[in-house]
């Protein structure tokens, strides 16, 4: 199909399932990305813009005049009838919906669904799964996934690049075993949220829901992180100390949770005053720093605690234990080649990690840590041919 498809790889059995399938396993006929799985590997939550995976999801015909219409690069395709218009340019102004596929089952159900059993009427992005694969939390501009959500800013063209830009952008979180959506991004005091929220990430038991407002829901500011009680229906602000002369160069990654759902870990980045130990900078406003914070859901506790000077890029999320011991963070050193490292947090110190089935210097980065502590996974372009273009893959190494 010529598209970014899902997969999953069995390491035990040596298979590979493509998940971004619909009925009868027909292919996608448009990309889908960003997995999450479920601990025991049977649920895989995911975004797709293909319109064939659920019957039902594709866009009406008269939204997708409307969007031809006011999409310049598509302007010579208005009014012309759905089945004369390319399918790769149907599926660029497609909407993006969240799908969890049943491994098992072999069925793929929509997440995304309005309170009428349709697909939302805005695109939804960056899926994240409880465990069980009970609870999917999401980001979504969609107006109809609940009740009274008018935030939204309504565009004909809202593609998954675009959806941030829209304005009124919430996190939701889906209940597939209710079958419920609640809307986890308003303010406490009830009241809309004027601001975009994203990069949701929800705790392996489901009660925590976390996620970064492009300010603070509860007074206006800088990007910060939220984390949402789903049992007491309570949202409270995560407060990492950054420079406040940061401004809109401060960046959060999405939070990651141990196993047990006690310890989450995030990074934050920002523009420090103070040169590297190199003395190198990318611009005038000096390195760019990237902090490591560790979070006690249970007792508020929050600590610094790893930093790194870094090159480009925002943070990747850290990875950590079932212990909240050791967490696998992509970072730059020095400006040099982006790598892995791991941190012992109890000893404070840096744990050196061997450079594994890559070729040693070569960018490693998107890291995931077992809850035992034992296999680090991450993305490379090491072992692509270096006369041919990058080939990202996908390797696991035994620590």
């Amino acid at each position: 199909n010529t598209v970014r498809d899902v997969f999953v790889r069995d390491r035990l059995k040596g298979t590979t399932v493509r998940i971004s399938v619909g009925p009868g396993g027909e292919q996608g006929n448009a990309r889908s990305e960003n997995p999450a799985i479920s601990a025991d590997g049977r649920f895989v939550a995911f975004e797709s813009l293909a319109t064939n995976l659920v019957p039902g999801t594709a866009r009406p015909e008269e939204e997708l005049r409307a969007a031809l219409a006011s999409a310049s690069t598509t302007a010579q395709w208005s009014g012309q009838p759905r089945g004369s218009v390319p399918e790769e340019v149907v599926a660029q102004l497609s909407r993006s919906n969240v799908y969890v596929r049943d491994v098992a089952r072999g069925a793929t159900a929509l997440v995304s669904v309005a309170l009428d059993g349709r697909v939302g009427d805005l695109s939804s992005v960056d899926a994240a799964i409880s465990a069980d694969g009970r609870f999917v939390a999401f980001a979504s501009a969609a107006t109809t996934l609940v009740a009274r959500d008018t935030n939204a800013v309504k565009s004909a063209f809202d593609s998954p690049a675009t959806l941030m830009g829209l304005g009124g952008v919430d996190i939701f979180l889906r209940d597939r075993k209710q079958g419920t959506t609640s809307r986890i991004s308003p303010r406490s005091d009830g009241a809309e949220a004027d601001v975009n929220s994203s990069k949701p990430s929800v705790s392996p038991d489901g009660r925590w829901v976390a996620f970064v407002s492009a300010g603070d829901l509860e007074t206006g500011g800088a990007r910060r992180l939220h984390l949402h009680d789903r049992k007491r229906r309570q949202t409270r602000e995560v407060a990492l100390d950054y420079p406040v002369s940061t401004g809109l160069s401060f960046h959060l990654s999405a939070a990651s949770f141990s196993a047990n759902s006690r310890w989450m870990a995030v990074a934050s980045e920002f523009y420090s005053l103070t040169p590297s130990p190199s003395g190198v900078g990318p611009d005038e406003r000096g390195p760019r720093v990237v902090r490591f914070w560790l979070y006690d859901v249970s007792s508020g506790k929050l600590d610094q605690v790893w930093e790194r000077f870094r090159n480009s890029g925002q943070p990747w999320p850290p990875a950590i234990t079932d212990g909240g011991v050791l967490m696998g963070v992509g970072a730059q050193t020095d400006y040099g080649p982006q790598a892995l490292f791991l941190y012992d947090i109890a000893a404070g110190k840096e744990l050196p990690v061997s450079p594994g089935p890559v070729p040693e210097g070569a960018f490693r980065f998107s890291p995931a840590l077992s809850a035992d502590g034992q296999t680090l996974s991450f993305s490379s372009t090491g072992g692509t041919d270096p006369e041919g273009p990058p080939i990202f893959q996908v390797y696991a190494q035994r620590l």
